[in-house]
Order: C-alpha cells, then sequence, then structure tokens
C-alpha cells in the first residue's frame, strides 16, 4: 500500500523533512468521525484538510505523477532492451 500511496504523498519526503527539522516531538493528529467505517465523503473531507486543495485536484495531480512515472518506466525499459 505504501508504494502506491507514495504516487500521492511521498513518504520519503517526509522522512526528510523530519530529519532536517529534528524537532523535539511530533504531535498526533486524529481523524474523528460518528461512523462504523469511514464513508467516502468523510475520507474526502479530510483530504481536503490535509491537502489545502479540492480532493479531486489532489487525486488528479495524483494520477497524472502516476501516468508520468509509468510512462518513464516503461519507456526507459523499452529504451534498455533496442540498445538506445
Amino acid at each position: 500500500m505504501r508504494a502506491h500511496a507514495n504516487r500521492f504523498y511521498s513518504f520519503w519526503e517526509l522522512e526528510q523533512f523530519r530529519v532536517k527539522m529534528s524537532p523535539e516531538r511530533w504531535d498526533t493528529i486524529y481523524a474523528i468521525s460518528n461512523e462504523p467505517q469511514f464513508s467516502p465523503r468523510t475520507l474526502y473531507a479530510v483530504g481536503g484538510a490535509f491537502s489545502g486543495i479540492p480532493p479531486w485536484v489532489a487525486i488528479t495531480l495524483g494520477l497524472a505523477k502516476a501516468a508520468r512515472q509509468e510512462f518513464r518506466r516503461v519507456f526507459k525499459r523499452r529504451s534498455a532492451g533496442n540498445g538506445i
């Protein structure tokens, strides 16, 4: 899951930021909902709160980034196979 989520949220960059800032402590943030399970609507609202942009924009940007990464990976693999 983390590998796929990295396309939308760079865990490596977060870790680098945390090391760089080296705070004494990090505050935990909780999302609480009065539902047995998070509904898509609640997840959408949480996504908007944390991203600072409409979630559909964040998802679109993430999907575009994922498509670019896949295109580069396939192109690199084909170039290596053709001796280019």
